[in-house]
């Protein structure tokens, strides 16, 4: 796996780095850096579901949280189909070796059960925040 800097909000919530399979992505916010003089950045908040955890005490639920991810100095950016539901079958994670043309050094896809699809290179991962929700019956958050 990557290095993910602060990977541990999540790992903490969890007990270990999450799956993302069936998660949700709510929010995708793209910057270009150039008003604060650093690199592009892609922001995703990702509702990460419930998974069940096994503790030396015993088996207990985590409950979903919004996970807020960000990728730094961003390049090769492709999204798409970004619509009322962004489903993802998977996020995967992949060091890359940089090149000359491309320092990058890992390489982003989303990859889509429905809803928003995409891939990108970017120079760093970090957790910025794993808030927990609660989901009413129907499955929105309040």
């Amino acid at each position: 796996m990557p290095t993910i800097l602060d990977r541990s909000i999540l790992e903490a919530h969890f007990g270990g780095w999450p799956h993302f399979h069936d998660a949700e992505v709510d929010a995708a916010r793209l910057r270009s850096g150039r008003r604060v003089g650093g690199p592009p950045t892609l922001e995703l908040d990702i509702y990460v579901l419930a998974k069940s955890v096994i503790t030396a005490d015993g088996a207990r639920e985590s409950g979903p949280v919004v996970a807020t991810l960000r990728f730094d100095d961003i390049s090769a950016v492709e999204l798409g189909d970004f619509n009322h539901q962004n489903v993802l079958f998977d996020l995967v994670i992949q060091d890359m070796a940089p090149s000359e043309s491309d320092p990058r050094s890992m390489r982003v896809e989303l990859q889509s059960s429905w809803g928003l699809t995409g891939a990108f290179r970017c120079a760093r991962i970090a957790v910025l925040a794993a808030e927990p929700i609660n989901l009413d019956q129907s499955g929105a958050a309040s």
